[in-house]
């Protein structure tokens, strides 16, 4: 008697439909859990905390009436001075890479 679960066109068949049938599970998975509520409210609140870190807060006080500030800039804290009845110029000045075998210095002034 003839079985069709005998031919080994039919479990081919039916490999390939459980290997797409898997990738197409995992793949609509992936982009349930990146719409989420949980996974946007995660990204919202990396935002406003990004946000918090540019913008200059006291870093420390002299007895001089001078203050440091301190803000993130990209991937890293920039700070500047303020002195009352002063005007203060800072520099920061660091290296990029621009390329292989390639750096190129940035010089970011501050003046207030």
């Amino acid at each position: 008697m003839y079985e069709i679960y005998d031919d080994t066109w039919w479990w081919t068949a039916m490999k390939w439909i459980f290997w797409i049938a898997l990738i197409f599970g995992i793949v609509t998975g992936i982009a349930k859990c990146h719409n989420s509520e949980w996974n946007q409210e995660r990204i919202a609140a990396e935002a406003k905390a990004e946000a918090e870190r540019r913008v200059p807060r006291v870093y420390s006080k002299s007895p001089d009436g001078c203050t440091v500030y301190q803000f993130h800039n990209g991937d890293r804290y920039q700070y500047f001075t303020r002195c009352p009845n002063a005007s203060t110029t800072t520099s920061n000045t660091r290296t990029e890479s621009c390329g292989k075998n390639c750096s190129r210095t940035v010089e970011s002034p501050i003046t207030n």
